[in-house]
């Protein structure tokens, strides 16, 4: 039970697609931004990587509060998981197509950037962390907002 309330163990599941993107995957998927948005591109790297900071770190020091709430908490995170895994899942046994990062699944838009959104958010309440709530606001905001201009310039590249 102590295990479980060790906020690391609730970054482990999250990060195990996105290592196994690090190496299984061509990186230069989308190509150069558009010049006209290499600015806002930037702004939101910078804003996302901030709030990826941000609940990286601090579940490390925070505990997971269990009470008679934990089960449904868990719950939505594995709810939330099993939607990322789906997200990914489908990506590579499509042959990594990079449109298959972004596009709807189940008639959620952009699911590899709104899940991990979800379930840092729940992790947040989890640990009863305000903070951590804000970074995960943050991290959401400028990665779902990035994916939609990937997105966009993969759908362009295509035409």
């Amino acid at each position: 039970m102590e295990l479980l309330q060790n906020g690391f163990v609730y970054l482990v599941p999250i990060l195990l697609p996105n290592l196994i993107w690090l190496f299984l995957s061509n990186h230069d998927e989308i190509g150069e931004v558009k010049k006209s948005l290499k600015t806002v591109y930037k702004n939101l790297s910078i804003l996302e990587n901030i709030g990826r900071i941000g609940i990286f770190i601090i579940p490390l020091f925070g505990s997971v509060l269990i009470d008679q709430y934990y089960p449904y908490f868990v719950i939505m995170l594995f709810i939330g998981l099993f939607v990322y895994y789906a997200g990914w899942v489908r990506y590579f046994i499509n042959d990594r197509k990079p449109e298959y990062l972004y596009c709807s699944l189940w008639n959620l838009p952009y699911p590899l950037a709104v899940a991990p959104v979800f379930y840092f958010m729940l992790l947040s309440l989890l640990i009863l962390s305000i903070p951590m709530l804000l970074f995960s606001i943050v991290f959401g905001i400028a990665h779902v907002l990035k994916s939609r201009i990937d997105y966009n310039i993969l759908m362009d590249q295509k035409e």
